[in-house]
């Protein structure tokens, strides 16, 4: 019995913090991508969806490896848990905001980005950590 099939009827979630690579590359890393499909009934995005691997510039945003994630939980019929919007510190806080002195501009792209970005996995992600 799986640990999924386990807490079925439960309410509980049972699965782990997970990267890109870890799902992606099925050969590389296959023992992670079968423990997930087999086991959890959540993943939550472990680097791939926090700000710096999405935001590459001001109005620069990559969202392929969040979007993999996301859809990996998705076709295997997984809960997805979207971590984290605002990650404060290095290091995955993109050097470009990082550095930036003014506020006035951080504080547009902090709602430009933050807006985008939950819109974006709106009905994909059950739960979003906001700040970290």
């Amino acid at each position: 019995m799986s640990l999924k099939d386990a807490a079925k009827g439960l309410g509980i979630h049972v699965g782990a913090a997970l990267n890109y690579w870890e799902v992606y590359d099925k050969t590389r890393e296959a023992k992670y991508y079968n423990i997930a499909r087999e086991q959890y009934n959540l993943i939550t995005a472990e680097t791939s969806c926090k700000m710096k691997p999405i935001a590459k510039g001001w109005n620069n945003f990559d969202y392929s490896k969040c979007d993999y994630l996301a859809d990996f939980a998705h076709k295997n019929g997984m809960a997805f848990r979207a971590h984290a919007l605002i990650w404060a510190k290095q290091p995955f806080m993109p050097d470009f905001i990082r550095w930036e002195k003014n506020a006035w501009k951080i504080e547009n792209f902090m709602k430009t980005y933050i807006q985008t970005t939950v819109r974006r996995y709106k009905g994909k992600a059950f739960a979003w950590d906001v700040v970290n």
